[in-house]
């Protein structure tokens, strides 16, 4: 999933995607912004979870990284389904792109 800000305001939110991780993979964050901050964070979704229901983004996240300039950052998870919540803190231009990779 790519995350894209053109000149994102602070404070804006990020569509939210779903990643699913098998056993033996991790979620990879890695950033290209030409200028600001944007805090990337990966939340657990409930077993329960129908796929045709809103993700709850009150949960804490699992993995919450600022990124900025080429930040890169990977977590082993446990298998399932997460979601992507992504908050502009200053305001941003590039991408991040956020993937499930096969762990090491």
């Amino acid at each position: 999933m790519v995350i894209i800000a053109e000149n994102a305001a602070k404070d804006s939110m990020f569509e939210v995607g779903t990643l699913t991780v098998e056993e033996g993979e991790k979620i990879s964050v890695t950033a290209d912004l030409k200028k600001g901050e944007i805090l990337v964070e990966i939340i657990e979704e409930p077993e329960n979870q129908s796929i045709d229901e809103l993700p709850d983004l009150d949960r804490d996240p699992i993995l919450s990284s600022k990124m900025k300039n080429s930040d890169a950052v990977s977590g082993g998870m446990p298998a399932g389904s997460y979601s992507v919540r992504a908050t502009c803190l200053e305001k941003a231009t590039g991408t991040i792109v956020v993937e499930v990779v096969p762990g090491s």
